[in-house]
């Protein structure tokens, strides 16, 4: 690894310790070496959306590194490497001048050569040159100590058994010394140049990996500190070790970015690990060759054994001796193959999350399919509903994409992120077991031919023979994954829109339905599952039968075709070569399946990064300006959300506008005209068919500069129609990524009447939103998402309708202090609005928009010359005044309020002076971040519990099934002993009658025939016990993931409100999409392989313990060992594995959120601070990722360690007994003595991955254990049919909290609803006037108090009879992705008719359209389709493809439809112009006159012609009576309240006079 950063001194402190530091300038090697230049990365992607790593300075630290005597190491090496010149160049020339061989002098002149070129590169590797190549250098210089150590022990071993001149014997013995003195160096140095220090993430250490000595690298023993303290205490984030620099994925993403370029995907991903993956092939060559060793020494010990007086015996102590070296190579340099394999495999998992997610920054926000392509382009570009902040936008429809399969949906990305980049990293890292297994199948082969002759052509036939069987499964599996991540994708999609859309389900009791859609996509899934567990079973079998089927082929043909006896050392040699390739053969069938998963899933990354759905906002946005260009605004454009202008998209057509710079401009118009889609044009987010838009500071990757006097910068903020909040706390929703500027920050606040929220919130601007944390109203989220355009630097704001949502006393307060305050002098301001009375008169411009075009633009005074507001004269006189307005009514014509006539108590009101706002933001409290909650997910500690493998077990199946598996594997063993015996008592009976009677008759009356014949019997049977345990497997596997899956689903839909309230959606998704995903395919896979070796290991042991009982005292030792070292491994490891599934939640959740406000995040220019933030959590979540890994590989040393001991331990009591044990005997148990090693091995192996995919059993199981809602029926309760018959309503001393830990948000509240009574609830934006609708609901439940309906207490019966009584239009209008009528009618109950005869009631379709949907009106050129007169048409995921108003009057029309007797509106028309809304309201009127009516409301105008109102203030009801009492009650709340609206005189008037007609309808009853 090249370094950081040097330091111009060395830092060493007395005690070791480290250093850190902010800054620094240059840098110095402590090797030694002269000074390096600091390594300056130049910013050469010229791409938005990476953001340089100097702009985040403040988050790292300088650590220390202390030297390590590197310059007494180097001076060492370069002395002994010099000496071993001189030594080798002394010993040639007395070699020449004595006459000696000419090999001798060779070897001589090579040798000096050889050292000479070691000499040059301990020089090369500390120069300046070598900075880039120090630590490649120094990995060569100690590859090349150790080979030639190990020639030169060879060399001397030779020297000693064999007569040489006394001088050749002197020189050896240097020779050998000089490179033991040299290897030793090599193994305690570390590689490469040691920098001074090194740069981490703040608070963070250094990994030691990259500075770690050669020995430790080997060994990974660098690791052992880690789990020292993971032994004493569970392991926490802080505590682990930081990334080094080329794991970070913004140095990966910068390279990868730099060859991309000019390069395909694919080759890209291949060119950046092409290096290493080079050098792990060799490693992986090398230790494949190194696997034969231990076989080989097996041969030569049992030839020993059979014949001893052939062969010395200090050889069969050698042979043991070389035994352990090529046990302990091999099981190093395996192990650190796997690890090259997987760093590279986490390279490449790092640059797809990272490449998907700058892939997602860049979608479209809607991509439609055109209806003209061909059906080939419309499979290929499948897209779906925009994705637009919450808002999406347009006020308009779009085409079919809804109900396409799409490629761009939210469970499809989350999907690409987490199970396919995953699968690819997986397939990469087992890349090197492949190659060793390709290695090992050769090399077996030419060993047996070696041993075999002919005879092993037959294995090698056989071998051939099953490959296209096993290519056919692997082709099988990849169809099945891909048809499974297929049918997974649309599984997350609804699972998501569930968890999105969860408070309506709730709402509408509509749990069971959404439950069977989602439990009828899984059905699909578990099929596709069933046929991979047998084609998986299918090719296991194939793969356990081919070392069989190879063994009777080579054994039946050496016997039957060359009539050779079958001896010990060639039965078990033959054997112990089988079973080398028998335990990768076993796994090629999971590897192949592995690896054709990744193509797929590589297939699917490649195509949505290629996809050509990329924004071309940028481009549009770019365009040169012409002389007579706006600044801000169109110039002769069209726009449209599809690919092309067609008859049923929404398109914005001909816009010519110049929008004032550093003024005011409001845009309105009717409800679907367009406004919203033209903010989103301006915005460069809508294609643009023709003309230019022009917009400053938004197509450039720098941020604009600031003006030095007004502080704002040449940029662009938006505000949503609905609020789009990050999932962090009030105030960095606000600060959104600038600085903290505490006066700023108090006057924004203050501006958007945050103070009274702050102060009410237990937490303040600390308070959590977005999916978790305190549930905050419309109106708070709204103002926070003003608050967030207000603070920032921006001089051009765009608000999209940001007053609906806020009552009417607060958006007078916003508007006066906050539009049209200090805060926004000198900045261009674009606003929608309905309110126009409000917005209209103070404006500098105009802009009516209607059907998609321009109406009129121009100046407010023009506007109402031209009528554009109709016949308002009071509108006109505000216009011309230009006084401060009264909110706009929905008959402007009725009032008639002079505006100058205005109380001393709203002067008073309205008008603070300076000092009083200045007491006002200085009040604000603002709290240290250290009082922030703290809402991270919970995770278990310690091993896996024993109830959780209980709980999953039970999920498989009863105690018959598991007495039938264990039955399975116990036979299995014994059949698989049962071979190896009979062999062994086939070969000793060869051994004793070989000399007596002709070979095809042996053993009597028994000839080679019969063994053979019997040894084929039992692998048969092998075989067959084998398949049908791996069936049982595979079934109870099914069964579990059913009922898993069945079970968390239950429990989450019937899950408590709260645990949404304080739960992400990301959370739940990691859940349902990687948990549920290894609970289908990995779990099953790994658990037959750890019963596999478990049985084989238990077996190993008792057959040796059996036949050599010495070996139960090392046995002993070893267990302690194991004991150990498997202790302090599976604490650490463990703990890991779940930090790695906690902070991946994370990666979910800021996904979700991205995809969500993509709008927002491009118009305030934020791509690059989103996309390093997800770079940062991708990193967070690797750090335990990578962590994990290198325990598993310290782990498979450990254990490849002490099974070298006993095999090397085994050989020396076997050598050691030779006389008193047979052969046969002595063969069969060195083979499971080696086989032990492969075994213990793959079990840890397996085990550990067993162990981390059990903890997604642990974490699914965790949710199924949440709090549940009290039940959906309840059967001794149940109420009435018809209920509520009435519709009367008593509240008695209601108190309500969020949570038992926090405060009462309902104290006290009691009030009395008669039959038919329409009640208005009123207060200020957070007074809990939502709170009590969910409270009818039971969202929350009573902590005080009842609420009775017609005389039935509602917490006495189920939830599902309580809430399919009621109907609420919620203040968050839901929908569900389907078609209009599946929104509207979800259960098919209504006809068309009548749901069309809804939406005329709701005015969605015009009096005109008939049933078909076609207008019998002729429509002008410029109408636009209108998606309702067509039932079928495609609603998007939440209804994004509609406008906020649209799916408001949809959701009003879902609940006429029901025709409920009580009904709650929760600013149901928050979002609808007021002539709309006017209408509305005679239809509420109309169709619910019978019904009780609680409508929660900021449009005064709307309820005041109700029975009764509720005015409600910090949670207690501070007024209940009529209208007119309350507005004529002097100093009343609900009295200021209508004198603050502007238009008191009227609703005075209006309130009289149904004050009246109420009075006169109960006299005539």
């Amino acid at each position: 690894m090249s370094p950081d950063h040097s330091s111009p001194y060395d830092a060493e402190d007395e005690e070791g310790g480290l250093y850190r530091l902010r800054t620094t300038d240059h840098c110095e090697s402590t090797d030694g070496g002269s000074v390096l230049p600091v390594p300056v990365e130049e910013d050469s992607i010229e791409d938005s959306y990476l953001m340089r790593e100097d702009e985040h300075k403040e988050d790292t630290d300088l650590v220390f590194l202390p030297p390590n005597a590197v310059r007494l190491r180097a001076a060492l090496e370069r002395v002994f490497v010099a000496a071993a010149i001189v030594l080798h160049l002394v010993g040639g020339v007395i070699a020449t001048f004595n006459e000696a061989s000419d090999v001798s002098v060779y070897r001589s002149a090579c040798s000096v050569l050889f050292w000479s070129y070691i000499l040059f590169l301990t020089f090369y590797r500390n120069t300046t040159l070598s900075y880039d190549l120090s630590y490649r250098v120094s990995a060569n210089l100690a590859c090349l100590f150790t080979i030639y150590w190990v020639i030169s022990v060879i060399d001397f071993r030779s020297q000693l058994v064999s007569q040489h001149s006394k001088f050749f014997s002197i020189v050896t013995f240097f020779d050998t010394a000089l490179a033991t003195a040299l290897f030793v160096i090599a193994l305690c140095s570390p590689l490469g140049v040691t920098p001074a220090y090194v740069k981490v993430n703040k608070g963070l250490t250094y990994m030691p990996e990259p500075y770690a000595s050669f020995a430790s690298i080997l060994t990974f023993s660098w690791l052992v500190p880690l789990l020292l303290e993971g032994r004493r205490t569970p392991l926490k984030m802080d505590t682990l070790w930081d990334l080094s620099e080329e794991m970070r994925s913004p140095y990966l993403s910068r390279r990868f970015r730099a060859v991309r370029r000019t390069a395909s995907f694919r080759w890209t991903l291949f060119n950046l690990c092409v290096a290493p993956f080079i050098v792990n092939i060799c490693i992986a060559v090398v230790s494949s060759m190194l696997t034969f060793g231990p076989t080989i020494c097996l041969r030569l010990i049992v030839s020993y054994i059979e014949n001893p007086s052939e062969t010395p015996r200090h050889m069969a102590w050698l042979y043991v001796l070389v035994l352990f070296f090529t046990s302990l190579s091999s099981a190093s340099l395996d192990s650190l193959c796997s690890w090259g394999f997987r760093k590279n495999g986490n390279t490449y998992r790092s640059i797809l999350i990272t490449e998907i997610y700058a892939k997602a920054l860049r979608r479209k926000i809607t991509s439609a399919v055109d209806n003209e392509s061909s059906s080939k382009e419309a499979d290929d570009d499948k897209t779906a509903a925009a994705k637009l902040n919450s808002t999406v936008v347009s006020d308009d429809d779009e085409d079919s994409e809804g109900s396409k399969s799409d490629d761009t949906d939210t469970g499809r990305i989350v999907n690409l992120m987490a199970i396919d980049a995953t699968r690819i990293s997986d397939a990469f890292t087992e890349a090197g077991i492949l190659v060793k297994t390709i290695i090992i199948v050769f090399f077996a082969f030419y060993l047996l031919l070696k041993m075999l002759g002919v005879s092993a052509i037959a294995g090698i036939i056989a071998f051939l023979a099953l490959v296209p069987v096993n290519v056919w499964i692997s082709k099988s599996l990849a169809t099945n994954h891909k048809d499974s991540m297929e049918i997974t994708d649309k599984r997350v999609s609804m699972t998501n829109e569930i968890l999105q859309n969860i408070k309506i389900i709730k709402y509408f009791a509509w749990e069971s339905m959404f439950k069977d859609k989602l439990m009828e996509i899984r059905n699909k899934e578990v099929n596709v599952l069933i046929k991979f567990c047998l084609l998986a079973t299918t090719g296991g079998a194939t793969w356990f039968g081919t070392p069989l089927i190879m063994t009777l082929a080579l054994l039946g043909t050496y016997i039957g075709v060359t009539g050779n006896p079958l001896t010990a050392s060639l039965a078990f040699g033959t054997i112990s070569l089988v079973n080398v390739i028998k335990t990768p053969l076993e796994n090629v069938s999971s590897l192949l399946t592995m690896v054709m998963s990744a193509k797929v899933s590589l297939d699917r990354i490649e195509n949505f990064i290629n996809d050509d759905s990329t924004t071309e906002k940028y481009s549009q946005l770019s365009k040169p300006r012409g002389p007579d260009s706006p600044y801000i605004g169109f110039e002769n454009a069209s726009f449209t959300w599809g690919s092309s202008k067609s008859a049923k998209k929404f398109t914005l057509s001909d816009f010519s506008i110049d929008f004032p710079v550093g003024k005011l401009t409001v845009i309105v118009g009717p409800t679907g005209a367009g406004k919203t889609s033209m903010l989103m044009a301006l915005l460069g987010e809508m294609n643009l068919l023709k003309g230019s838009v022009y917009l400053p500071g938004v197509a450039t990757s720098r941020k604009p500069a600031r003006d030095p006097e007004t502080g704002f910068s040449e940029s662009v903020a938006y505000c949503a129609q609905q609020a789009w909040l990050i999932n962090d706390t009030i105030r960095n929703n606000i600060l959104f990524g600038r600085p903290m500027d505490e006066a700023r920050y108090r006057q924004t606040v203050y501006a958007c009447a945050l103070v009274r929220d702050f102060e009410i919130l237990e937490h303040g601007d600390l308070t959590e939103v977005g999916e978790k944390g305190i549930s905050l109203s419309g109106g708070q989220k709204q103002r926070i998402s003003l608050a967030r355009a207000v603070y920032s630097d921006a001089k051009h704001l765009l608000l999209d309708d940001c007053l609906s949502a806020i009552d009417t006393h607060s958006a007078l307060w916003v508007y006066k202090k906050c539009i049209k305050g200090p805060m926004m002098e000198g900045r261009t301001c674009i606003l929608v609005s309905h309110n126009i009375s409000l917005s209209v008169p103070d404006a500098d411009f105009i802009v009516s928009v209607n059907n998609g075009r321009v109406k009129f633009q121009g100046t407010p005074v023009e506007a109402s010359e031209e009528n554009v507001f109709g016949d308002d004269d009071v509108l006109r006189r505000n216009i011309s005044s230009r006084n401060t307005p009264a909110p706009s009514t929905t008959d402007l014509k009725s009032l008639n309020v002079d505006p100058l006539q205005k109380t001393e108590t709203l002067k008073a009101d309205e008008e603070d002076t300076e000092e009083e706002a200045k007491r006002l933001m200085a009040s604000i409290k603002m709290k240290d971040v250290s009082e922030a909650p703290q809402n991270a997910e919970s995770q278990q500690t310690g091993s896996i519990k024993l109830s959780t493998y209980l709980t999953y077990f039970q999920y498989m199946g009863s105690k018959w099934f598991w007495l039938t598996f264990v039955v399975a594997c116990v036979l299995q063993q014994l059949a698989e002993a049962s071979k190896n015996l009979w062999v062994s008592h086939w070969s000793d009976t060869t051994a004793s009658v070989e000399s007596e009677i002709e070979v095809t008759k042996i053993g009597g009356d028994h000839g080679s025939f019969f063994y053979f014949s019997v040894y084929a019997l039992i692998s048969f049977v092998f075989l067959l016990i084998t398949y049908l345990r791996e069936v049982l497997l595979f079934y109870g596997s099914i069964m579990a993931s059913r009922k898993l899956f069945n079970d968390i689903t239950n429990s989450i839909i019937y899950a408590s409100p709260r645990f949404f309230d304080i739960t992400p959606v990301g959370r739940i998704l990691n859940r349902f999409g990687k948990d549920i995903a290894t609970v289908d395919r990995e779990i099953a896979t790994w658990l037959r392989y750890v019963a596999l070796h478990a049985a084989e290991l238990v077996t190993v042991l008792i057959i040796i313990s059996a036949v050599v009982p010495q070996f139960l005292i090392v046995a002993f030792v070893i267990g302690c060992a194991v004991y150990f070292i498997s202790n302090l491994y599976s604490k650490s490891s463990l703990e890991l594995r779940r930090l790695q599934s906690t902070t991946q939640s994370p990666i979910y959740q800021h996904f979700g959120e991205t995809l969500n406000g993509l709008a927002t995040i491009r118009a305030y220019g934020q791509e690059s601070r989103f996309a390093y933030q997800n770079m940062s959590i991708l990193d967070y979540n690797m750090r335990p990722y990578t962590i994990v890994w290198v325990c598993n590989r310290w782990m498979t040393f450990c254990s490849q360690s002490i099974g070298t001991l006993v095999a090397v331990t085994t050989a020396f009591l076997l050598i050691w007994l030779s006389d008193r044990i047979d052969p046969g005997f002595a063969g069969l148990i060195l083979a499971y003595a080696i086989s032990f090693s492969e075994s213990m091995v793959y079990f840890v192996f397996v085990w550990t991955l067993n162990e981390m995919n059990m903890n997604s059993v642990e974490r699914v199981i965790e949710y199924i254990d949440i709090e549940q809602e009290p039940p959906a029926v309840i059967e001794g309760a149940r109420p009435p049919a018809g209920w509520p018959h009435a519709g009367s309503i008593q509240v008695e001393n209601l108190s309500l909290r969020y949570a038992p830990e926090l405060p009462k948000v309902i104290s006290g509240l009691t009030f009395e609803a008669k039959p038919g009574w329409n009640i208005g609830v009123v207060g200020r934006t957070g007074a809990g006037k939502s709170t009590i609708a969910s409270a009818f609901f039971r969202f929350l439940e009573a902590q005080e108090g009842r609420i009775v309906i017609d005389g039935i207490d509602i917490s006495t019966i189920g939830l599902r009879d309580l809430r399919e009584a009621l109907a609420i239009i919620p203040q968050d209008p839901t929908l569900f992705s389907g078609t209009i009528r599946s929104n509207l009618d979800p259960f098919n109950q209504y006809s068309d008719a009548a749901i069309f005869e809804t939406l005329r009631r709701v005015h969605l379709v015009d009096s005109e359209t008939d049933i078909s949907g076609a207008s019998s009106s002729t429509q002008s050129e410029e109408a636009q389709f209108n998606v309702f007169t067509d039932l079928s048409s495609p609603v998007a995921e939440s209804g994004n493809n509609l406008s906020q108003g649209q799916r408001q009057l949809m959701c009003l029309a879902r609940s006429l439809l029901k025709s409920p007797q009580i009904i709650f509106l929760d600013e149901a028309t928050a979002s609808i112009d007021y002539a709309t809304d006017a209408l509305l309201q005679q239809t509420i009127r109309e169709e619910f006159r019978k019904s009780t009516i609680m409508t929660i409301a900021h449009r005064l105008r709307s309820i005041i012609d109700y029975d009764r109102i509720l005015v409600l203030d910090a949670g207690r009801l501070v007024e209940f009576a009529s209208p007119f009492e309350l507005i004529t009650k002097e100093n009343g709340i609900f009295r200021g309240m209508c004198e603050s609206s502007g238009e008191f005189d009227v609703l005075t008037e209006l309130a009289e006079k149904a004050f009246k007609e109420k009075e006169l309808q109960e006299q005539q009853q």
